[in-house]
C-alpha cells in the first residue's frame, strides 16, 4: 500500500477527513480509516490515523500513523499598479481569485486576471480560470495595486511540489516561501514512468531550458483607475533564467513563462543536502571563438524586452528556443531561417548557429504596440564576440548600418499604429572592414610627408602627437579618402602656427567608415630641418 504524499495533509488539515489511498494489486481489498486528534498535544494539530484492512479471507490487520498538521501561514505582498506575473506561496485557505486578490478590489475595474493553459490564456471569471495553487502562476494587471494576504499551509521545503504542465506555454509559480533554484539541484521532471534531472528533461525534448519571469520597475507616473493606464505606470519586461547560460531562481509571488513540448509533471524540492548540492554542481559556461551570445534589446517607454540571444552555439549545428508571448509593450525575436516555429510564439529569443560559421546574419523583428513611440534597440554587452569578429545592426527600411562595437543602440520611431520593424544582424571576420594597412611618414623639402593607405572608402582624421602623445598638430579632420594610397603634407607648425623644433613625433591616423566602424594607425615621424 502506497499512500498519496499531498493528499493525506490536505485532508487532515480539513478536520479529520478520509485521506485519499491507492492499492496495490495485491493490496487488501476493504479499509477503515480513523482519524483523532490527540488530547496532549495543547495546540490540537497531533491526530493519530489508524487504518484497518480487511483481506478477501477476512483477516484484519490495523496500522497507526502520527501526523502533525502544519500551522496555518499568513503571507502578504505590497503590489503597485501594473502588469505582474503572479503566484501564491502557500496552498490558501480560500483559493478563488476574489478571496485571493481582495486586498487589490473588485473585479472588473481593479485588476484582472489572466490562467494561461497551453497556448490559450482565459480572463477571469472564465470557467477555465482556476482557482489559486502552490506552483500555479498567472497574469495580473492592477489599476492601483494594494496588499494581497493569503492565509494557508506553507510547503515543507523538504519534501517535493509536483506541477503538471500541458503541452505549450504555461506559467508556474514557486510553491516555498523561500526563492528555490531553476536547476538540477530542485527540480525533476517526469513522464510517464520516467523521472529525470531538469536538464536531462531538456535534452530529452520534454520542455524548454529557459524560463521567463517579470520584472516591473516603478515610474514616475500618475497612478490611474482604468486598465489601459496600467500599460504606461511601469517599465516591465521579461527576465531569462536558464540553468546553463542565465542561471536564477523561482522568487516567491513570481510567475514564470515555461514552454512544454511534451505533456509533463516537475517536481519541486526546496531544499538540498549538502551531498546532493555537490554531486550536481554545474560547471560554469566559458565563452570561446565557437561559444558566444550577444544579448539584443528593445524598449520603449514603460517596456523592455531583454529574452533575445544570438551567437554561436559548441554543441549542435542550430539551436533554438521560442521567445515567450509577452502581450503589451514590445517584443524582439529572431525569425527563423529553416527552422518550424513554435506554436504560440512569434519567433526564437535563442538562435545559434553552428560554431564552424564564420559570416552569418540574423533577421530580427522588432514589434511595438504603441504608436508614435520612440523603439531603442541596445546590446549592453559585447564581451562574448570574439575580437577577430565584426557586427553590424542594419536597418534596410531606413538605408542605415550602425557598427556594433562602436555604438551603443540604434533607435527608430514607430509608426501611426504602432509598428513591426525587420532589422538584420551581421557577423563577419574583422578583415572585411575598412583598415590602414600602410602608414609612413618622414621629413620632406618644406617638412614632411605622411603617406597610408586604406583598403576601403572612409572619413580619416590624421593627427601630429610629441613623443608624449599630447596632440602637436591636426593635419586633416572627416576627410572623406578613398580606398587606396592618400599623400598629405605637414609644414611642421603646431595648431597655434608655431614651427616646431626638430626631433621625434608619432603620425596617428583614424579611419572610420559610414557605419561607424573605426581604425587607428600609428608610425614615428623624424623630423630634421
Amino acid at each position: 500500500m502506497r499512500r498519496r504524499r499531498r493528499a493525506i495533509g490536505s485532508a487532515q488539515a480539513a478536520g479529520g477527513e478520509e485521506p485519499d489511498w491507492v492499492l496495490d494489486e495485491d493490496a487488501p481489498k476493504s479499509l477503515w480509516l480513523r482519524a483523532e486528534r490527540d488530547d496532549d498535544d495543547p495546540d490540537g494539530r497531533t491526530y493519530t490515523v489508524t487504518v484497518r484492512a480487511m483481506d478477501a479471507s477476512g483477516n484484519l490487520a490495523d496500522t497507526q500513523l502520527q501526523v502533525l498538521v502544519p500551522a496555518a501561514t499568513t503571507v502578504a505582498a505590497e503590489l503597485d499598479g501594473g502588469w505582474y506575473r503572479f503566484s501564491v506561496p502557500v496552498e490558501p485557505d480560500a483559493p478563488s481569485p476574489p478571496d485571493v486578490l481582495a486586498g487589490l478590489g473588485e473585479t472588473p475595474g481593479d485588476w484582472w486576471l489572466f490562467d494561461r493553459r497551453g497556448w490559450l490564456p482565459y480572463l477571469y471569471p472564465h470557467p477555465k480560470v482556476r482557482d489559486f495553487t502552490l506552483g500555479r502562476g498567472y497574469w495580473l494587471a492592477t489599476a492601483d495595486g494594494g496588499t494581497v494576504q493569503v492565509t494557508g499551509q506553507a510547503a515543507d521545503p523538504a519534501q517535493a511540489v509536483e506541477i503538471g504542465l500541458p503541452r505549450g506555454w504555461s506559467i508556474i509559480g514557486c510553491p516555498f516561501t523561500e526563492a528555490v533554484g531553476w536547476d538540477d539541484d530542485h527540480v525533476q521532471v517526469t513522464r510517464g514512468d520516467e523521472t529525470v534531472p531538469l536538464t536531462q528533461a531538456v535534452c530529452r525534448g520534454w520542455l524548454w531550458p529557459t524560463i521567463y519571469g517579470w520584472h516591473n520597475q516603478a515610474s514616475p507616473t500618475t497612478p490611474a483607475t482604468v486598465r489601459a493606464a496600467c500599460l504606461g505606470r511601469r517599465f516591465s519586461l521579461n527576465v531569462p533564467i536558464n540553468p546553463w547560460w542565465s542561471p536564477g531562481e523561482l522568487e516567491p509571488w513570481q510567475g514564470y513563462l515555461v514552454t512544454v513540448r511534451r505533456a509533463c509533471t516537475l517536481s519541486i524540492t526546496g531544499s538540498v543536502s549538502p551531498a546532493d548540492a555537490e554531486a550536481t554542481v554545474a560547471e560554469a559556461r566559458t565563452p570561446s571563438a565557437d561559444d558566444w551570445r550577444v544579448r539584443l534589446v528593445a524598449q520603449v517607454p514603460g517596456f523592455g524586452d531583454i529574452s533575445t540571444l544570438l551567437g554561436v552555439g559548441a554543441d549542435a549545428p542550430v539551436l533554438t528556443e521560442p521567445h515567450p508571448p509577452i502581450g503589451p509593450g514590445v517584443d524582439l525575436y529572431v525569425r527563423p531561417a529553416g527552422t518550424e516555429l513554435v506554436e504560440g510564439s512569434p519567433g526564437n529569443a535563442l538562435d545559434l548557429r553552428a560554431q564552424a560559421v564564420q559570416s552569418a546574419s540574423w533577421e530580427v523583428v522588432v514589434s511595438a504596440a504603441a504608436a508614435q513611440a520612440p523603439v531603442r534597440i541596445t546590446w549592453p554587452d559585447l564581451s562574448e564576440l570574439p575580437n577577430d569578429l565584426v557586427a553590424y545592426l542594419v536597418d534596410s527600411a531606413a538605408e542605415r548600418r550602425v557598427y556594433m562595437r562602436t555604438q551603443t543602440g540604434y533607435e527608430f520611431t514607430s509608426g501611426a499604429e504602432g509598428s513591426e520593424r525587420v532589422l538584420r544582424v551581421e557577423v563577419a571576420p574583422r578583415e572585411e572592414v575598412a583598415m590602414i594597412t600602410s602608414l609612413s611618414a618622414g621629413s620632406a623639402a618644406g617638412g614632411a610627408e605622411i603617406m597610408f593607405s586604406l583598403s576601403a572608402a572612409a572619413q580619416v582624421e590624421v593627427d601630429v602627437l610629441n613623443i608624449a602623445g599630447r596632440r602637436v598638430r591636426t593635419i586633416v579632420t572627416d576627410r572623406d579618402c578613398e580606398a587606396g594610397i592618400t599623400s598629405l603634407a605637414w609644414n611642421c607648425r603646431s595648431d597655434r602656427g608655431v614651427l616646431v623644433p626638430s626631433g621625434a613625433y608619432l603620425v596617428r591616423v583614424t579611419a572610420r567608415t559610414e557605419d561607424g566602424a573605426q581604425a587607428s594607425r600609428i608610425a614615428p615621424l623624424m623630423l630634421r630641418r
